[in-house]
């Protein structure tokens, strides 16, 4: 991959691989990365080297279980395509920094210190679907009031979720 600095486009999806390497946060030009469908569990830290990304898509990782803690980072982030990642159960801190998100399939409400519902205030251009899960772990309301929801005029879908603790149901509205 360090001979690749200059790539722009990666395209992995389908492939049987589980991890990618450190080496990835070389790759400083790279603009659209697919994962989709991939075995992939989580992304290395130096994911958030990527500054140019534009295009992050996750599509169908099912195995994914969480997103780097560098993903803040990414402030030129316009696609973030978390659809159809069933284990994904953990956000990281300071997703609200990518301001030019436009599609972001999924978040994660955490309890204990993880980010909270609040991180999507300023994401202001967000469009098309949105599901919010873990809505059971809202503490303060003000959080919930803080996101503004009804400001993201782009949306046509919003699935929100609540689970209900020690059951394997979840209430959808």
């Amino acid at each position: 991959m360090p001979r690749s600095s200059h790539l722009r486009v990666l395209c992995l999806s389908g492939y049987c691989i589980d991890e990618l390497p450190h080496q990835i946060g070389g790759l400083i030009r790279l603009r659209y990365f697919n994962l989709s469908h991939t075995r992939i569990k989580s992304l290395p830290d130096s994911l958030g080297s990527l500054i140019n990304l534009q295009t992050l898509i996750l599509h169908g990782c099912k195995n994914l279980i969480k997103l780097p803690r560098a993903i803040g980072n990414l402030l030129n982030l316009h696609v973030l395509d978390l659809t159809d990642t069933v284990n994904l159960t953990e956000m990281p801190m300071h997703i609200g920094n990518l301001k030019n998100l436009q599609i972001l399939s999924k978040f994660v409400v955490q309890k204990d210190g993880g980010p909270n519902i609040g991180e999507l205030k300023g994401l202001l251009h967000l469009r098309k679907e949105l599901s919010i899960r873990g809505l059971q772990n809202v503490v303060d309301t003000r959080d919930a009031r803080e996101c503004i929801l009804k400001d993201k005029q782009g949306l046509d879908s919003l699935e929100l979720q609540w689970s209900h603790r020690g059951h394997g149901t979840n209430d959808r509205q």
